[in-house]
């Protein structure tokens, strides 16, 4: 976030009328582009104004139900084990491995793609019939003009306070919060499924974050808001 907002900013003088007024200007972009794009122009100048401006009509859009695929995409050889997960139907459809995902206003990686070592960003949470899941994303697939992820199940635990902690607790006004559920939105990884699972870009619902925090000891947070996440 700083370094989107120091981008903002050309100099040190009255520095929030400079952010305000390019926050203000960046929100005009999408419509500018729109009416000039709709007008009765050159084909050429067209072409050139969706190339330079492509991000800018995705986040005129990034609250639609419409995925994006983003990133060079390159075939799915038949000798990947991922490749055994898809049903026969789509084995047919020349998949092909797709980097990133755009879907609704949040960009979506997968491990194969996610090569930032500071932080994690293919741990996501899913529907899955009735139920939400938890788990990584190993890689996106396109085929017969769908978009799949393929899933790695994480199974997780309520988090719990040591024993130990609890009993070295003296305040009688904490221990009331002790019988209720802590930190609701982290949960305690137990393991990992040993099969991947095939789910529509559709069902994808939320980044989650992923805390190792040692070999034995992870935790898993699904954020209340996007914003909690950023």
């Amino acid at each position: 976030m700083n370094s989107y907002l120091k981008s903002m900013v050309h100099g040190t003088r009255h520095i929030n009328k400079q952010v305000s007024f390019a926050v203000g200007m960046s929100k005009k972009f999408g419509t500018l582009v729109k009416s000039i794009k709709d007008a009765d122009i050159d084909e050429t100048v067209q072409d050139l104004i969706s190339e330079l401006c492509s991000n800018i009509v995705l986040e005129e859009n990034a609250h639609e139900d419409i995925s994006y695929s983003l990133g060079k995409k390159k075939p799915l050889s038949h000798t990947d084990d991922i490749f055994q997960v898809l049903p026969a139907a789509l084995q047919t459809q020349h998949p092909a491995i797709v980097p990133r995902i755009r879907f609704k206003d949040e960009i979506y990686y997968s491990k194969k793609s996610q090569t930032a070592k500071t932080r994690n960003d293919s741990t996501i949470s899913y529907v899955s019939g009735e139920y939400t899941k938890y788990g990584n994303v190993v890689m996106f697939i396109e085929c017969g003009g769908s978009k799949y992820a393929i899933i790695e199940e994480i199974y997780l635990e309520p988090f719990k306070l040591d024993i130990n902690i609890r009993q070295a607790v003296q305040n009688q006004e904490l221990h009331r919060y002790f019988a209720s559920k802590l930190c609701p939105h982290i949960q305690k990884v137990t393991g990992y499924s040993d099969e991947k699972c095939l789910t529509p870009i559709e069902n994808l619902r939320k980044k989650c974050i992923l805390v190792q925090l040692s070999a034995n000891l992870t935790f898993l947070s699904y954020p209340a808001n996007l914003m909690e996440h950023n």
